[in-house]
């Protein structure tokens, strides 16, 4: 929600190459598998929690369809750059408070991040998660760097007609 507030005040590319490729499939993820739903509907945990990653989503899809975020992969590098700052306080405070936020202390139950945990092990899960992290990245540019390369392909080609 913080890049949010910060994207939409500030508006800088670095933000929305973070806003695209972490926060919005991130929250996409968090409602899909939500860590929230041992409280009650109506309880304000549950609530909160759809609408905090709900608002996160639709405000990374606003951003897209009016272009002021533009996915490119050679910035790929700006939100590898703020995990980096962001994930090592967020893994201390996570300890600090007895919280879990990013999952980077554990997966949350019935979550595709469980295999990494099967897999790893507790000293293993975080490596893991860094790769699936990277992998997440590079398909979430994907489209974007297929559809630029296609364009100018197809650019290259008419100007020899």
């Amino acid at each position: 929600m913080f890049v949010c507030l910060l994207h939409a005040y500030f508006g800088t590319d670095f933000l929305g190459q973070v806003l695209y490729s972490l926060c919005m499939p991130g929250a996409c993820l968090a409602l899909l598998f939500p860590d929230w739903t041992a409280y009650p509907a109506l309880n304000y945990e549950s609530i909160f929690g759809f609408l905090v990653h709900g608002t996160i989503v639709a405000y990374a899809v606003m951003q897209l369809t009016s272009e002021r975020v533009k996915p490119d992969m050679r910035k790929i590098w700006k939100p590898v750059v703020f995990l980096c700052i962001v994930v090592p306080p967020i893994y201390f405070l996570n300890k600090l408070w007895d919280t879990n936020f990013f999952f980077v202390n554990w997966p949350s139950a019935g979550s595709p991040l469980m295999l990494l945990w099967q897999l790893g092990g507790k000293a293993g899960y975080l490596p893991l998660y860094a790769l699936l992290a990277f992998i997440a990245l590079v398909i979430m540019y994907f489209p974007f760097a297929a559809k630029s390369a296609g364009s100018r392909y197809i650019a290259k080609g008419e100007r020899k007609t």
